[in-house]
């Protein structure tokens, strides 16, 4: 069983078009621990034309999500740390 948590998100304005929408997915599996992060199409469209217009340095967003993997924080209660933990009770 997994857990697929959506997350959307609104860029403004990019060459004439409104509305422009990522959305990434994040998978976990049941103890919270992070598989992988997927992207959909519209997100991957635009990263292509970003590319191409020089204002990101990667085509492929492969190694971007990759990224997030490493960089994903859980709250434990107390502070911020890099793997799951329940919350501490206070």
């Amino acid at each position: 069983m997994k857990i697929t948590i959506g997350v959307a998100e609104f860029l403004g304005n990019h060459n004439g078009r409104n509305d422009e929408i990522i959305n990434l997915q994040y998978n976990f599996d049941m103890k919270l621990h992070l598989d992988n992060v997927a992207s959909i199409d519209d997100y991957d469209l635009l990263t292509r034309e970003l590319y191409s217009e020089g204002l990101i340095d990667f085509q492929i967003p492969s190694r971007y999500l990759a990224s997030f993997k490493d960089s994903l924080l859980y709250w434990n209660g107390t502070e911020f740390v890099n793997t799951p933990t329940m919350n501490q009770k206070s």
